[in-house]
């Protein structure tokens, strides 16, 4: 950001509220800054009411994971500081103007950003637009790389991979190359790969690793998704609270569907009760839902394999299941690689 010395205070432009927050660190925490664009202006409007979002330019969540699904030798990585490395139009920045002091003893000083900022609408769109346009640019020099740039890539996350181990070694250094042509950093690798030579290239340090990516949980040693659902203790609910907690039921692979389905059939009890959003519920209805919070902790002993191929497979057979009661119908399908009579795999897909 930078200072604006001559600031005439006119009402062309716009002041972005903020915040400090408090980051979590395992080392020492950092404070960082929350943006708010919503705030409305003596004209009745925010930056967020007149600026475009754009358009949708990726895959949606879902095929991204499934596609992860398919590659023998996976990574994932994330793009360092992505919004600060994109430079936003001189002539658009003075609505990116902040009000700013070091110290509490000195005096407000106004500042405008120069990149593309957390909390505005058109933020994604600009990363991923950035990213697309930076892969076709590149295509020639990088091909396999910009292919994962456009195919691979949610927002500033990449979940890739390869089914050749060598393949996998150039496809790592081409997508570093590639980036730091825009003088952008990829961090964070972690590679399902057990070979000497790949955990030396992603300096793998630990014997089991557990990342976050796309808020799914995937242990790269053993190579399956896993689930984690923090429960609450409180024994007193209101219907503000339940739906909150069902919120909080990330499962964008339907993975966890039984238990999805168990809390929206729930949900539908809630509804006939026909109570306030702030009321307390019937005790019969606290101790169902608190018996049900309860057992979300066996979710964590659920083990997803990743990979659901077998190398060269002869055959590949779908197997779909589905079925129905009065309260909620699902469905299932599994994926056969059939390599040969004595060697089948089977996995959820």
């Amino acid at each position: 950001m930078v200072e604006i010395t001559n600031c005439n205070h006119s009402n062309d432009g716009y002041f972005l509220l903020h915040q400090g927050i408090l980051l979590p660190s395992s080392i020492t925490p950092k404070l960082g800054a929350a943006f708010d664009a919503s705030a409305k202006t003596t004209t009745g409007y925010s930056l967020i009411d007149l600026l475009c979002v754009g358009g949708v330019l990726q895959d949606d969540l879902f095929f991204i994971l499934k596609i992860f699904n398919k590659h023998q030798y996976a990574f994932t990585a994330n793009i360092s500081k992505m919004f600060r490395q994109i430079e936003i139009n001189p002539s658009q920045r003075k609505y990116l103007k902040i009000l700013w002091k070091e110290r509490p003893e000195e005096n407000v000083k106004v500042f405008v950003l120069n990149t593309v900022t957390y909390g505005t609408p058109s933020a994604p769109f600009l990363e991923t637009r950035t990213l697309q346009q930076l892969a076709k640019d590149e295509s020639e020099n990088f091909p396999i790389a910009s292919k994962v740039l456009l195919e691979d890539f949610y927002m500033d996350d990449c979940l890739s991979g390869t089914s050749d181990i060598n393949q996998f070694m150039v496809l790592k250094k081409e997508l570093g190359e590639l980036l730091l042509r825009s003088v952008l950093t990829l961090h964070k690798w972690c590679s399902s790969a057990s070979s000497e030579s790949i955990l030396y290239l992603f300096n793998y340090c630990e014997k089991q690793s557990t990342v976050k990516t796309l808020r799914m949980m995937w242990n790269n040693c053993e190579d399956a998704f896993l689930f984690d659902i923090s429960t609450i203790s409180t024994t007193e609910f209101s219907k503000t609270d339940i739906l909150s907690h069902i919120a909080r039921l990330f499962d964008p692979l339907g993975l966890l569907g039984p238990v999805i389905s168990k809390a929206k059939i729930f949900l539908q009890r809630l509804w006939l009760l026909q109570s306030n959003w702030g009321q307390k519920l019937p005790s019969d209805i606290v101790q169902d839902w608190y018996s049900f919070i309860a057992s979300l902790s066996y979710v964590k002993n659920i083990k997803i394999p990743r990979f659901v191929l077998r190398p060269n497979p002869k055959e590949i057979i779908l197997h779909g299941f589905t079925d129905a009661s009065e309260n909620a119908f699902g469905a299932v399908i599994y994926l056969q690689s059939v390599c040969d009579s004595s060697d089948n795999n089977t996995f959820l897909l």
